[in-house]
């Protein structure tokens, strides 16, 4: 994440291993899948646009983290995912006409803060655990 492709850039795009929200059987993911695609930005204090699975920003915003770029991040919480990826390809269009980032910046420096200061491990044990109740009710009702 010190690479300077993640550290001189105005944005980075997360491009996820996953990018569809559903999977076998219908079945929708409860959380986006996340690698360290996602992970390097947020340590490098840059800014993103996750190219992956549908509300990963705001799974992420739950977690604490902000994204108040300063302009419309809605593309990402579109479940149908070509159409989301069409969205982003019209966003990355009118960032080209935007040359001010401040907020993007203020928002992954707060980000960066809350994983240094422990805040974001404590809210991902939490969110965690949730996960693990939902996974044990899926066994139940199988059973």
């Amino acid at each position: 994440w010190r690479n300077p492709a993640y550290l001189n850039c105005e944005f980075n795009l997360t491009n996820e291993s996953i990018y569809n929200t559903k999977f076998a059987g219908g079945k929708i993911y409860t959380t986006p899948y996340l690698t360290e695609k996602t992970w390097k930005p947020l340590l490098a204090k840059q800014p993103f646009l996750p190219v992956g699975q549908a509300n990963t920003l705001s799974f992420l915003t739950a977690l604490g983290m902000k994204f108040e770029y300063g302009f419309d991040l809605r593309y990402d919480s579109i479940q149908e995912d070509f159409t989301r990826m069409e969205k982003l390809f019209e966003l990355l269009d009118e960032l080209r006409y935007i040359d001010d980032f401040t907020k993007a910046r203020n928002s992954a420096g707060y980000n960066l803060e809350m994983i240094v200061s422990g805040e974001f491990n404590k809210n991902c044990i939490a969110s965690n655990n949730a996960q693990l109740e939902k996974i044990n009710e899926w066994i139940i009702e199988e059973t």
